[in-house]
């Protein structure tokens, strides 16, 4: 008995380590990124004495939208490593996972994707559609446009079904078709939400900010 608890200990603190490097892999690169993101508003809104050009007017948002696609990957994937970790790490977690092998992985991602996938409704119409909105908002919030930010969110989604999910469950079909389509909607409601909310001024305030981490949980990078 006591050798079955160390052993189920190690494997969760090898865990924990795993997860932690990759968020660290992650995190790390969006520092100087936004930074960058910081410096180029500061000289677009002040474009200095010996410039011709004139400020630019201020737009929706507080912030010029950076177009960047990596910093999207970055949080989309961050995220991903956030939920997944929560699930591996707790064998009895309320999503039934136990600990990953190679040989599930390959079993599950190997077989037909299943329909229905025998989960709760509240998981597959609530659950799935929150995870795809904030998929969908990582992208929004980098300048890109609803059709655009819909496919960050469905191929978020793919990832996460084939490469994070895989070793746990098998590929679901519903899920996959759930999380970008609902998501997406739900997400530019939220993201208008965010949107209202950062240029009022409730921004700036404690619990502006609290919103609109609950809306976009890496809304500061």
């Amino acid at each position: 008995m006591r050798k079955c608890f160390v052993s189920r200990c190690v494997l969760k603190v090898r865990n924990l380590l795993f997860f932690g490097a990759v968020a660290a892999w992650v995190i790390f690169p969006l520092v100087p990124l936004s930074a960058a993101r910081a410096e180029g508003e500061v000289r677009a809104q002040n474009p200095g004495p010996g410039s011709s050009e004139s400020a630019p007017s201020i737009p929706f948002e507080r912030y010029a939208p950076a177009r960047n696609p990596v910093t999207a990957a970055q949080q989309i994937f961050l995220y991903q490593v956030i939920f997944v970790a929560s699930g591996s790490l707790y064998g009895n977690s309320p999503l039934g996972w136990g600990d990953p092998t190679l040989e599930s992985w390959y079993e599950n991602v190997s077989q037909v994707p299943e329909y229905p996938d025998g989960d709760g409704w509240f998981l597959n119409y609530v659950g799935h559609p929150i995870m795809g909105a904030h998929m969908y908002i990582f992208a929004r919030h980098q300048g890109y446009k609803f059709y655009e930010a819909f496919g960050f969110s469905t191929m978020g989604s793919l990832v996460w079904e084939y490469a994070f999910e895989g070793p746990f469950e098998r590929v679901s079909t519903s899920d996959m078709l759930v999380t970008s389509t609902l998501g997406s909607v739900f997400g530019e409601a939220l993201y208008f939400l965010y949107r209202k909310i950062d240029r009022s001024k409730a921004g700036s305030k404690w619990y502006g900010k609290a919103a609109k981490l609950v809306i976009h949980p890496f809304y500061m990078f």
